[in-house]
């Protein structure tokens, strides 16, 4: 506020503004400090997000490389960069409704200090900010394995996974043995 207009008020006007001001600011903190920022894509029929801080990119592909022996919904393996990546379907991993696979060539790269592979996706539909208090978990009937990665359902319909969890599930390590 400019120094002139502050001076026309009185003391008490300028303690009440003063203790506004501290208010709202207070409460944009705590908003801000409540939000997680989701990449939210296309998965079948449904809109799925993943915590930002776990994903490394959204790569195109032309081709997966195909792994003999190995679940369904392991596709194969990418390389991205120069690095070999492996390749989740959710649609079977959840049990989804699958078409054609034709058409899918985005691949998005979730990482942890422990683990990074690629989740088959059909699109990007944005990233947006989503606080924990926004999200509801009653009234969702899934099946048990998309329930095990639920973190919540926005008022938008969009179910968000615990990327975390799934990048740590040692079901989603295959090994030869």
């Amino acid at each position: 506020m400019r120094r002139d207009l502050l001076d026309t008020f009185s003391e008490e006007e300028k303690l009440i503004l003063q203790k506004r001001a501290k208010k709202l600011a207070q409460k944009n903190i705590a908003s801000i400090s409540k939000d997680k920022e989701y990449l939210v894509c296309k998965i079948s029929d449904e809109l799925y997000g993943f915590e930002t801080r776990y994903m490394k990119e959204v790569f195109q592909i032309s081709s997966i490389t195909p792994l003999p022996s190995t679940p369904e919904w392991l596709l194969g393996i990418i390389n991205a960069r120069g690095e070999i990546i492996s390749v989740v379907d959710l649609r079977y991993f959840f049990d989804l409704k699958i078409e054609n696979t034709d058409t899918l060539n985005r691949v998005l790269i979730l990482h942890s200090e422990n683990m990074t592979f690629g989740i088959l996706i059909d699109g990007i539909h944005a990233v947006m900010n989503i606080a924990d208090d926004d999200l509801t978990t009653e009234f969702i009937t899934f099946d048990k394995v998309r329930k095990d990665y639920l973190l919540g359902l926005t008022k938008e319909n969009i179910i968000l996974l615990d990327a975390e969890k799934i990048l740590n599930d040692p079901k989603m390590i295959i090994s030869g043995e």
